[in-house]
This record gives structure tokens, C-alpha cells and sequence, in this order.
């Protein structure tokens, strides 16, 4: 009597063993973990595109291999690891180390000083060797050439 009353017996459930099941999950952590990375260095490798060497004669950070240049690398990596922005990472970078660090630096007043000062002391020079070659040719006695006739 009592059997009739009874389900049949289920057949029992694969059991994945639970190494497996810790390998598996940390195979997921990890491919996370490199796609994450993988973010992190290209927004690294693009920011240091736009930054500039230091020490390095016309470099780009991303092309310099100075001891100092490895320390911005990794200041800028520590920054973006930490959720910054890539404009507050490159503002944080120009508080510390000035315009200079931006490898094409916005034009600004002290920019405009800096790449147009040669070109106005050249003019300015110009015209006072114009002003006084002139100057040597209008004085009699000069040995320079006379605009009139004796």
C-alpha cells in the first residue's frame, strides 16, 4: 500500500564539481578584469598621443622612453584607473607641469608671446636697420649714395 502513493525516484542531478565551478568563475573574472585593462590602455595610449616628453627632444609621450616619461605613463594610468575624465587627466597634468605638457598646446596670451615674440624682434630689427641705412644715406659726407646732383 504505501509505494502507490509515491512519486517514481527522479533520476539524480549531474553535480558539476565545485573546483570547476571556481575555475569557470574565474575565467569570467578575468576576462572582465582583461577587457577593463584593455579600456584602460587604449584611453592611456590615446592621452599620451596628446601629451608631450618633458626631457624628450619634440616627442609625444606615447613615442618617448625616458625614465620620466614612464612615470607620466604611469601617472596618467593611476588617474584614469581612478575614474578621471581624459580633460581632467590632461588638467591635472598641465597644474603640475605647465602648457608644455600638451603636445599641441592651446593657443593662449603666453602662447601667443612665445611664437610670436621672434617674429616682432625681427620686425622691429628690420626696420631699425632700415631706419638707419636710410638714415646713412641722407647725411652729406657719408661716402653713401647722394639723392642730389652738385
Amino acid at each position: 500500500g504505501s509505494n502507490r502513493n509515491r512519486s517514481p525516484p527522479s533520476p539524480p542531478k549531474p553535480r558539476i564539481p565545485s573546483w570547476l565551478l571556481r575555475v569557470a568563475r574565474s575565467v569570467a573574472f578575468t576576462s572582465q578584469d582583461l577587457l577593463d585593462t584593455g579600456r584602460v590602455e587604449a584611453r592611456v595610449r590615446a592621452l599620451s598621443e596628446e601629451l608631450h616628453c618633458l626631457v624628450c627632444q619634440n616627442l609625444a609621450l606615447a613615442d618617448a622612453h625616458s625614465e620620466l616619461a614612464v612615470d607620466l605613463l604611469s601617472e596618467v594610468r593611476q588617474l584614469v584607473l581612478k575614474g578621471r575624465s581624459d580633460t581632467e587627466v590632461v588638467e591635472h597634468l598641465m597644474a603640475r607641469y605647465g602648457d608644455f605638457v600638451r603636445y599641441k598646446p592651446a593657443m593662449n596670451e603666453s602662447m601667443f608671446v612665445l611664437w610670436m615674440g621672434p617674429v616682432l624682434l625681427l620686425s622691429l630689427s628690420l626696420v631699425g636697420l632700415g631706419r638707419l641705412l636710410w638714415r646713412q644715406r641722407r647725411r652729406p659726407g657719408s661716402g653713401g649714395v647722394r639723392l642730389t646732383r652738385r
